[in-house]
């Protein structure tokens, strides 16, 4: 799928992370060239506008891929916030679980297991009203929940004990 902007997508940086910008052209086109080292693309007829730089966006990718891959994330991200730009850094795994601010924002809540046990899990990121969009508990073991499934589709229970019989599915609760 093509970008839909110029300084929209991820672009990795010269230790192997990823910024992430999102600025909305074109206000946001010579500030980011400046920014990048690269004043010269805000006249090239190429880059000119936002049509233009549609057009000519697999060229343009491979330059900012590599004016971006000259530096690491951390610069970038300390050179983009001084100027106010939009966007930030992929986070890993283990900093998104970090992350003071998803967790103030509901991110990750708590669900429980049937011995009892407790642990965080992963929050959708959007809210729907009314929707009930989260975690309800945790995730089914292995064939848990095929009995009532194939009872659902209107397997008998003569047909189930065959299927169990011949290996086809596993005892329940087993």
């Amino acid at each position: 799928m093509a970008r839909p902007h110029a300084l929209h997508g991820g672009f990795r940086c010269a230790d192997g992370r990823w910024i992430l910008p999102f600025m909305p052209e074109p206000r946001w086109w010579a500030p980011f060239c400046e920014a990048v080292g690269h004043p010269e693309w805000i006249e090239d007829e190429r880059f000119a506008d936002r049509g233009a730089r549609a057009a000519h966006m697999p060229e343009l990718t491979r330059l900012m891929d590599e004016a971006l891959a000259s530096r690491p994330l951390a610069e970038w991200s300390a050179l983009f916030d001084e100027r106010g730009s939009i966007g930030g850094p992929a986070s890993t795994v283990a900093e998104f679980a970090a992350d003071e601010q998803a967790a103030a924002d509901g991110l990750f809540p708590e669900v429980g297991d049937a011995t009892g046990r407790r642990f965080r899990t992963v929050r959708a990121p959007l809210r729907l009203q009314g929707g009930g969009v989260g975690p309800r508990g945790p995730a089914p073991a292995v064939g848990e929940h095929t009995a009532a499934v194939l009872t659902e589709l209107s397997v008998t229970g003569d047909d189930l004990a065959a299927l169990v019989g011949d290996g086809v599915v596993g005892r329940p609760g087993a």
